[in-house]
């Protein structure tokens, strides 16, 4: 029940705050929405398939692993997130 609601949220945020927004993804966000369920996957990636794709660089990954080794965004974020330091390196760095 959690999940769904979970999900829920994000379906909803997506709809009414995501249009204010320039979304953005990287190859790691479209790798984990083609996972999963089959059908949920392919409505996953038909969501995200139009958005602008970042491209990983050097200055990134290595934001990345400091966060990951050093920072305290691991220590904030649960286990089911662990990307979520590349992600904002991602953004933060090619945006």
């Amino acid at each position: 029940m959690i999940v769904a609601a979970h999900q829920e949220l994000t379906q909803r945020w997506w709809r009414e705050r995501g249009p204010r927004f320039e979304v953005v993804i990287s190859a790691m966000v479209y790798r984990e929405a083609s996972g999963g369920d089959p059908d949920a996957a392919v409505a996953r990636v038909r969501a995200i398939d139009e958005l602008r794709t970042l491209t990983i660089t050097d200055d990134a990954v290595r934001l990345a692993d400091q966060l990951i080794s050093k920072g305290p965004i691991p220590r904030l974020m649960p286990r089911m997130h662990c990307t979520s330091p590349w992600r904002l390196c991602m953004a933060s760095i090619t945006c």
